[in-house]
């Protein structure tokens, strides 16, 4: 093996891990394992190599830390002992990057996306065996090469082919066994050669026919892979072609499988005769064939117990599909809005939350509300009277409802809300106010809320109120709804966004639909809402007359100490959070890391409800959030937090033009780092490649969208050395002295 970069200095290393690696990393201690901050943010983005310089200015003998995972498209397999190597290299596929340790060494792949269940199952294998592998994945970080170990080892970086972090030549990481030493025997001479007249920018269409005509034949995953890694490699190798990347090859087969499934689930891997599926691939894009990331949300989120617990199982019970996440969801939403004016903590914080449930269509993403609305109507006509109702036709309309009576604690339940949040931007409809009145009505549980018009006499008056919202939507409904500036207005990063991208589900039979109400849960609700604070007494005011306008005085529950350290702890935390979005100049995140703290405590109080809803109300006042519920609160909202900024950063833009804008720019900064490394004088990409990424649309809307770019001076078109064949060439590249390396 040929050691590279055992001379390099920390603050070298750390540029090239940031800049050439794509790596998300940060400092560690001089000589050390324990990071100099709170790196949370970092499992989700990576810092910028401006970043990088400045912590290494500040001090060059910091260590370095590599998050793993998603983040950076990285898999590190810690071997610790001398069987530990021996099983990794015996059972995992060969990787050209390892690092030497003080134990044992690091071996890094390229993440295996798909196939996440497989890999946390891998890893917490390793760690019940105790036996020395360990698998670093989302969540976790290792130290990086040329780091120095407490006890004075250099953490050395081997590769054995020079480049092949850059060059994509580091596999995903996979069981060896994946890749068969015997093929199934199955005669593949007549399968149509699909490479013979193989074109420049034609190559996926070429490798989709033929995994799709391998995988007709019947052959097995592993070896349509093995073929199709053979026959790319091949083939390109005597054309003009660019070679394929591993992970390109990996991808293909895997969503071309999983394409097949779907198209045929009748006949699996195992019909005879390939012409029908290979016409079938043949019209089938990359984008299309993306195989969906299983994200699942923890256990301890989705089973908390008590009340809480009851709800979520009665709204599974009585739905003939839903997911569990929004079961629980909508139990938080219910409870939280029936408890909120009854309690509070010190600062006055009360339970009233605004809940968005997202989820593709038929997850049953509307199975809480049902649920939610015949609990209430099953109660007490008070307790039926806080469902506000599903549609708002104005902001007035909110007010006039809210200043009731009897409806100042109301829960407004909105299916579609994608598709109200659009229809509320028309500066001509009446709903044009409705988000400003909510962000606003939000936090006015203390000091009430007035509404001024000319005629004093129409004023609308509300001493005191308690807004509540669920609201439904599909991504493709609500994350394009929103533009880069309404993420940041307050509003969104109120919402409690709960999202789910699990698999389609199959409905129950009707047969297992259970609409009977469990007459516990309808207690424990009606238990909570009869929690008496004041507000129906009247009470002399400090004129000695009788005050008509009644407010309430909420239960002020506290933390334990326990509990309240904690809570602190995550505040700082979150704080450090919200501070290194803002420097990153990410507004959006920085808003949503900002309501942590409030959500936390409002789902601490919920969940104290939970946990106590059948004790006395004498209890409950006096009782305290004990430390297990302020975790469950700070682990639901993390996780929300954490998916929230990965949707918007994938998915909100201030135009859908910057959104495509943003998409070139990252594929002519690619191609133009791949040609700079092959010594190609192309400051770009051509129209052919930005094409081949941008799948989703056609070459008219392809060429606007480049068109306006020009015109913008955001893009500039270049002319280069004309091809072999003498024929023009022309590239678009990004107005400035150079693409950012």
């Amino acid at each position: 093996m040929t050691n590279i970069a055992m001379q390099m200095s920390l603050p070298d290393t750390a540029q090239t891990l940031c800049e050439s690696w794509g790596f998300s990393i940060f400092p560690l201690r001089p000589k050390s394992k324990k990071p100099i901050m709170s790196w949370e943010a970092y499992q989700k983005q990576a810092p910028t190599p401006e970043q990088v310089e400045e912590w290494w200015d500040e001090d060059p003998k910091r260590n370095i830390a590599i998050a793993c995972g998603k983040v950076s498209n990285l898999v590190i397999v810690d071997a610790d002992n001398d069987n530990a190597i021996r099983w990794v290299k015996t059972n995992f596929i060969k990787t050209p990057v390892t690092v030497k340790t003080r134990r044992g060494y690091h071996y890094y792949y390229k993440y295996p996306h798909g196939s996440e269940a497989w890999l946390k199952a891998e890893r917490e294998r390793h760690k019940a065996l105790k036996d020395g592998v360990d698998i670093q994945i989302d969540g976790f970080y290792a130290v990086g090469p040329n780091s120095i170990h407490p006890e004075g080892d250099v953490y050395t970086l081997y590769e054995q082919i020079p480049g092949a972090w850059e060059d994509e030549l580091v596999p995903e990481l996979q069981l060896a066994t994946d890749i068969p030493e015997q093929t199934s025997g199955i005669d593949l001479s007549d399968v149509p050669d699909f490479f013979s007249e193989l074109q420049q920018g034609s190559r996926h269409d070429a490798i989709l026919k033929y995994v799709g005509a391998l995988i007709a034949k019947g052959l097995p995953y592993a070896e349509v892979l093995q073929k199709a890694r053979e026959e790319a490699a091949a083939r390109c190798a005597q054309t003009t072609s660019d070679p394929f990347t591993d992970k390109e090859i990996v991808s293909i087969v895997r969503s071309t499988f999983k394409s097949h499934e779907r198209n045929h689930p009748a006949e699996a891997t195992t019909i005879n005769g390939g012409d029908d599926i290979a016409t079938d691939m043949s019209g089938v894009k990359l984008a299309d064939l993306q195989d969906e990331t299983q994200d699942e949300w923890p256990e301890e989120i989705l089973h908390p117990g008590g009340l809480l617990e009851k709800l979520a199982d009665y709204t599974e019970a009585s739905a003939a599909r839903t997911e569990r996440i929004f079961a629980v969801g909508g139990a938080v939403s219910c409870l939280g809005a029936v408890a909120s004016q009854r309690i509070c903590n010190v600062s006055g914080l009360r339970t009233n939350m605004y809940v968005l449930l997202v989820g593709r269509s038929s997850s049953g993403k509307d199975a809480p509300r049902k649920a939610i609305i015949r609990i209430l109507k099953a109660g007490s006509p008070e307790l039926s009277a806080l469902f506000g109702g599903s549609d708002i036709s104005s902001d007035t309309s909110i007010l006039t409802y809210l200043n009731r009576d009897n409806c100042r604690r109301s829960l407004f339940v909105i299916d579609e809300i994608g598709l109200f949040f659009k229809n509320v931007k028309n500066p001509n409809s009446p709903k044009c106010n409705i988000i400003k009145v909510l962000t606003e009505l939000y936090s006015k549980a203390n000091d009430g809320h007035i509404k001024r018009y000319a005629n004093q006499e129409n004023d609308i008056v509300i001493p005191w109120l308690s807004l509540s919202l669920l609201g439904m939507s599909v991504p493709s409904e609500l994350w394009p709804s929103l533009n880069s500036g309404e993420t940041t207005n307050g509003f969104l990063s109120r919402c409690f966004v709960i999202e789910s991208k699990s698999d389609y589900k199959e409905s129950k039979d009707e047969d297992d639909v259970l609409l009977d109400m469990p007459q516990d849960v309808v207690d424990g609700i009606q238990h909570i809402w009869d929690i008496d604070v004041g507000d129906k007494k009247p009470t002399n005011g400090p004129d000695g007359k009788v005050d008509l306008v009644l407010y309430p005085s909420p239960w002020v529950i506290r933390f334990s100490r326990n509990a309240k350290e904690y809570h602190k702890v995550q505040k700082r935390q979150t704080e450090e959070d919200q501070r290194l979005a803002t420097d990153r100049g990410d507004d959006a995140a920085a808003s949503i890391y900002g309501r942590n703290n409030e959500h936390a405590i409002k789902l601490a109080l919920i969940k104290y409800l939970s946990d106590n809803w059948q004790k006395s109300h004498d209890e409950i006042r006096n009782g305290q959030v004990t430390l297990e519920q302020v975790k469950w609160a700070w682990l639901f909202t993390s996780e929300k937090c954490r998916r929230t900024i990965d949707s918007m950063a994938g998915e909100i833009h201030s135009s859908e033009f910057e959104a495509y804008q943003q998409k070139v720019y990252k594929i002519i900064k690619k191609e133009y780092l791949k040609n700079k490394k092959k010594g190609i004088d192309k400051p770009g990409a051509t129209l052919s490649v930005i094409s081949r990424s941008i799948t989703e649309l056609d070459k008219r809307q392809l060429q606007a969208v480049l068109d306006k770019g020009v015109q913008a001076n955001m893009l500039r078109l270049v002319a280069c050395k004309p091809t072999a064949a003498g024929r023009p060439c022309f590239v678009y590249a990004i107005t400035e002295e150079e693409p950012d390396t």
